[in-house]
């Protein structure tokens, strides 16, 4: 490995550690004010804090919120004491001018924001009463329905150019599946993103805060004067200075102003609403927030509607699987009974191979047994290893001392076993390799990426779609795929208790 890519590799790492939340800057879009959350003395206010008191932020620092008496009430009042309690005051005027005021509590701290009222009126947005349609037992939406119905709702409040809904996979990548666009000029839409592009400490961001606002990237970011060497956690703040790196990534994308909701489905990071305009766009701290009330809307319906489709997948399941073992019980024989089995499950799962290790035998599903050896193999190395009952892999040649195993019709592997005693019967279910195409937003490959001059690594300038062919691995196991494979464990487990197939 070159000193070049060791470099690279480093700053990206450095990109996983940055402390996002301890910039001690805010964006210039609004004022901040820092108090002690027992006494509510003043610990700290932005730079810029003259715009809003007339005073400049040292003769803040003498100050109390309490001696603050343009400050409802109710930002202090409706702040429980866990920190990332929130608290909001639309249309309040100061000093004759309409502002947004939020109030939030960081650990020994409460801060208090104050946005000036971007747009001319109040929000009005009626939408759909509150209520997100596709929410009825009966609807017929599939998801793309509910995914694009939120863009077109969100384009209905949010004044952006181009909305895209990025959904991650497990691995952290993410594919934009679905975009809105003025003028229909969808750029990403099927396109994926590394892992990379979200890092890690960006992530966990979102399972903090309600959206994030990047204001302008090309605007110089706020100071935050202090009493002490205190850097204020701001961890919850929607004024929060950009990250360098981030924001030379909207720039490589000709974004200038960049706004992002998160969609939590069951407490879990599921997927983010990236919004974008090409030019800095004033963008209403109330109008945001009613965003945030439609997303959460549609995080409620569309986690409904993934339930109700997971309950009717496994109800399909539980039939298979019930006929499956109904045909097995009219046979006295028990290999027919287990030939059988196998067969089905190769047409179930559209399986290149399927074998059964029966005892001391194996079923195959193909009467010519041409993988004995490797099934055997195979079978000595998955036979020690108890880390689940259900196991898979793309490719078997990526198991330490599977490597030699060149048969194609063992590539992918699921294998399920109900116990992990040395004669339990165990299922394999081979898939072959396959092309597999990826869409990329430009070459993730950010070793490939020049550093700038102040030693930060310089995120990738082209986003045009990239597409990668791999063809050494199976496709891969799908969530449908690994729970039909629990429920095939349970039918395993029943074959054991009635001793049919000679399992027992």
């Amino acid at each position: 490995m070159t000193s070049e890519i060791q470099n690279q590799e480093a700053l990206t790492a450095n990109c996983e550690k940055e402390q996002l939340h301890l910039s001690g800057q805010i964006q210039n879009i609004g004022y901040m004010i820092v108090a002690d959350a027992d006494t509510l003395d003043i610990v700290a206010a932005s730079d810029n804090i003259s715009g809003l008191t007339g005073a400049d932020p040292q003769q803040m620092l003498s100050l109390s919120l309490s001696a603050m008496d343009w400050l409802p009430e109710s930002l202090l009042i409706e702040l429980n004491s866990s920190p990332g309690s929130r608290a909001y005051a639309f249309n309040h005027y100061i000093h004759k001018e309409r502002m947004h005021l939020r109030s939030f509590r960081a650990e020994s701290r409460i801060i208090i924001e104050v946005e000036p009222a971007r747009s001319e009126h109040s929000f009005s947005y009626a939408g759909n009463n509150g209520k997100f349609p596709g929410s009825s037992r009966d609807t017929d939406w599939d998801e793309t329905d509910y995914w694009n119905h939120l863009l077109d709702e969100l384009m209905a409040i949010l004044p952006f150019h181009r909305f895209v809904l990025y959904r991650f996979s497990d691995d952290f990548s993410g594919e934009v599946v679905a975009e809105r666009a003025e003028g229909g000029d969808t750029q990403y839409l099927g396109l994926k993103f590394p892992a990379s592009d979200i890092p890690a400490i960006a992530r966990q961001m979102y399972y903090e805060n309600p959206s994030r606002l990047i204001a302008d990237v090309n605007a110089s970011a706020t100071d935050l004067i202090g009493k002490d060497e205190e850097t204020v956690n701001l961890t919850w703040s929607e004024l929060r200075s950009v990250s360098p790196v981030h924001n030379q990534y909207l720039k490589n994308m000709g974004v200038c102003t960049s706004y992002s909701i998160p969609l939590m489905i069951s407490n879990r990071l599921w997927g983010i609403v990236s919004c974008h305009h090409p030019t800095a766009l004033p963008l209403d701290a109330q109008f945001r927030y009613e965003a945030e009330q439609s997303v959460r809307r549609f995080c409620s319906t569309y986690a409904t509607y993934l339930s109700r489709r997971k309950l009717a997948m496994l109800r399909d399941y539980d039939d298979v699987l019930s006929s499956l073992l109904a045909q097995m019980t009219l046979t006295d024989d028990a290999d027919e009974a287990n030939q059988f089995f196998v067969d089905a499950l190769k047409a179930r799962y559209e399986a290149s191979h399927v074998a059964l290790r029966v005892k001391d035998g194996w079923y195959h599903s193909d009467q010519e047994d041409a993988f004995s050896q490797d099934l055997d193999k195979i079978d000595r190395k998955y036979r020690q290893d108890i880390s689940d009952y259900i196991l898979h892999t793309q490719s078997v040649r990526d198991i330490d001392g599977l490597g030699d195993i060149t048969a194609s019709q063992l590539r992918g592997l699921m294998t399920i076993r109900v116990s992990f005693e040395r004669n339990a019967p165990r299922l394999y279910l081979f898939r072959p390799p396959e092309a597999q195409i990826t869409n990329w937003a430009g070459n993730p490959d950010k070793n490939k990426q020049a550093q700038s001059g102040s030693n930060v690594l310089s995120p990738r300038t082209s986003f045009e779609k990239w597409t990668q062919v791999k063809g050494e691995s199976s496709m891969p196991w799908s969530t449908g795929d690994i729970l039909f494979a629990k429920k095939v464990r349970v039918s395993m487990l029943n074959l054991i208790n009635q001793s049919h197939g000679n399992w027992s």
